[in-house]
């Protein structure tokens, strides 16, 4: 059987990136990682930074792009596709370090296009930078990959993108009460992550999950990313999903799957 090989390449506060492919139809979607990194998990993989057809960015903060400056110096001919928003804002970044008028810069018009080998969906998520958005890719209109991730809260668009996808990619960001106990954040940060403009935290993701196992008759995959560092931990993730699944009665390895994506290493290579 053909498949879609979906790989979370870093997820997490420091930096994330995530690598959807295909015969020969290679995309990143962020670049939150140095490129010496991302050429080592590339090549672990089996594949080369020379292979990558296109970046697709979520949105221009830091631990999303970190690494684009020096991609496409050594890759120009790398596509690169966000939103009228996010282009702007890269552009602006970028301005002065490379020669961004010969970057192959694509702003997604479109909610639903395709590229390569894939049927590209691209919605709108509700955070502090403008234009940020999620995406999902389909390969011969089945196997669905969806990525949500640095949203505030729960929207119509981005049920909609979770509900048929067989692969979930979704931020589980923080833990409501270590992020109101820590003393590294002021409280303008605080406020800022868990504002509707911030970051989902592991009670709202998996509120979230409950509605879209309420729907579905098949089996799905959930993978927790970008969990924060200093307010939360892989457990506190994995209990407060399991509490809430296994007590609307949906059963591990029947009605789900759930892993965890983390901030170093790379995950296993996800086939749909």
């Amino acid at each position: 059987m053909d498949l879609m090989r979906v790989v979370s390449l870093a997820s997490g506060s420091k930096g994330n990136c995530y690598l959807v492919s295909h015969n020969r139809a290679l995309v990143l979607l962020d670049v939150g990682i140095s490129y010496s990194t991302l050429e080592i998990k590339l090549r672990d993989l089996g594949e080369s930074v020379s292979q990558v057809n296109a970046i697709f960015l979520t949105h221009c903060h830091h631990d999303h792009i970190k690494g684009l400056e020096v991609l496409l110096k050594k890759m120009p001919h790398i596509e690169v596709w966000g939103s009228v928003e996010c282009i702007a804002s890269v552009k602006r970044k970028l301005l002065g370090k490379i020669r961004t008028e010969a970057v192959d810069f694509r702003i997604i018009e479109k909610s639903s296009f395709y590229y390569k080998d894939f049927l590209v969906s691209a919605f709108l998520v509700p955070h502090d930078a403008k234009g940020t958005l999620g995406f999902s890719f389909w390969l011969d209109g089945e196997n669905k990959f969806t990525l949500i991730t640095d949203a505030g809260c729960i929207t119509e668009e981005m049920r909609t993108a979770a509900m048929s996808a067989k692969l979930l990619f979704i931020e589980s960001n923080h833990c409501k009460t270590l992020i109101k106990e820590t003393t590294k954040y002021p409280k303008v940060l605080k406020d800022r992550i868990l504002s509707d403009k911030g970051h989902l935290s592991n009670c709202t993701c998996a509120a979230f999950l409950v509605e879209v196992l309420k729907k579905r008759e098949d089996r799905v995959t959930f993978c927790l990313c970008h969990l924060s560092e200093n307010t939360n931990t892989k457990s506190a993730a994995i209990d407060c999903i399991m509490f809430e699944l296994e007590s609307r009665q949906f059963v591990l390895g029947v009605h789900f799957m759930l892993e965890v994506l983390c901030q170093y290493d790379t995950s296993e290579v996800f086939e749909i």
